[in-house]
């Protein structure tokens, strides 16, 4: 039962600091927004586009999300659709 949706956009995770933060939003130390104690169980996420044009790390950031939150949708963005193989 989903009781929070947190929307990311444009994490452009080519970017190693990028994909630093994100672990640190995964890592359930972080507080975000503000809030503390989040149920991640519970939480959805929707990230809203420009990932990465990278197939690898496009994965990459998809398994992290998975391990992390209860729920994850994605909108692609233009990023995505310059998709290396």
């Amino acid at each position: 039962h989903i009781t929070k949706i947190f929307l990311l956009s444009d994490l452009h995770c080519d970017y190693a600091s990028n994909r630093e933060w994100l672990r640190h939003i995964c890592s359930r130390e972080a507080e975000v927004d503000g809030a503390v104690n989040i149920d991640f169980e519970k939480t959805m996420i929707l990230v809203a586009g420009d990932v990465s044009h990278d197939l690898n790390i496009l994965r990459w950031t998809f398994q992290l999300l998975k391990k992390s939150f209860g729920e994850v949708a994605f909108v692609p963005g233009n990023h995505e659709l310059w998709l290396d193989k």
